[in-house]
């Protein structure tokens, strides 16, 4: 768990979350993602000591990488772009890892839809010396909100809030965007419409659905996947008021 610039590390205890270390961290974190195998960690953020009144402006919003031992969590370094990548770090938010570990994915944007612009996915090498951008899908969607990878690693999900309601509810929309991450470089396939606003997105371990929590609808839309698409079930699953993020409870391991 990050808060702002300290890490808390957390064990289940009879059944009760524990504290088992802190550690302090030079990047004030906006979000965060654990690779499969728990040693690394990718941070997105900027460096200082405390929130600022305001929010950074998006190019100071970049992606810091930090090792994970026997409960310790340490600083590497800030994580850069390949020379000559056309790619920067504008508002980088929400990074994931892809299932082998090999990749994580940042979205640019901070997060926000509605700006009139469309951000890009940048994709890290991990297996790079040291771990850089070296691939960037441009102008996904505007407010890139979340990601999930397909279990297979093949493709990836990406929930874009573009023009959400709280910014024009008369014309509010949002999408779904797939990647194909089979080629190289990785690149967008298409766009699927989505009431507005999606946010918690999974896949079931086995890659048979999707799940898409629809923030503003009060709902959860439910995708069957076929390949790289996905068909959406015409039945919505109903939650309680503004669902945002979302995982998958034990029953639904293999």
């Amino acid at each position: 768990m990050l808060t702002g610039t300290k890490f808390f590390v957390l064990t289940m205890k009879d059944g009760k979350p524990e504290v088992i270390s802190t550690s302090d961290s030079p990047v004030v974190g906006i979000s965060l993602a654990v690779s499969p195998v728990g040693d690394k960690l990718v941070v997105t953020g900027f460096p200082g000591d405390h929130f600022p009144s305001e929010l950074p402006a998006p190019d100071k919003l970049t992606a810091h990488l930090f090792s994970l031992s026997r409960g310790k969590i340490t600083y590497l370094h800030e994580i850069g772009i390949q020379a000559g990548l056309p790619a920067q770090f504008s508002g980088a938010f929400s990074p994931r890892f892809s299932p082998d570990g090999k990749r994580v994915l940042i979205l640019n944007g901070s997060g926000w839809g509605g700006k009139g612009s469309l951000d890009d996915v940048l994709s890290v090498d991990m297996n790079a010396d040291p771990p850089r951008v070296t691939e960037v899908i441009p102008q996904v969607g505007d407010g890139l909100e979340s990601l999930a990878f397909h279990p297979s690693g093949q493709f990836a999900v990406i929930s874009c809030l573009e023009n959400i309601a709280l910014v024009n509810a008369l014309t509010s929309y949002s999408h779904l965007a797939v990647l194909d991450l089979t080629t190289t470089p990785a690149r967008l396939l298409y766009h699927l419409p989505v009431e507005s606003v999606p946010e918690g997105i999974e896949f079931t371990p086995d890659g048979a659905k999707l799940f898409v929590g629809l923030t503003d609808a009060n709902r959860v839309a439910v995708f069957d996947v076929e390949g790289f698409r996905l068909k959406r079930s015409p039945f919505v699953i109903r939650v309680g008021h503004g669902p945002a993020a979302l995982a998958l409870g034990p029953r639904y391991l293999p």
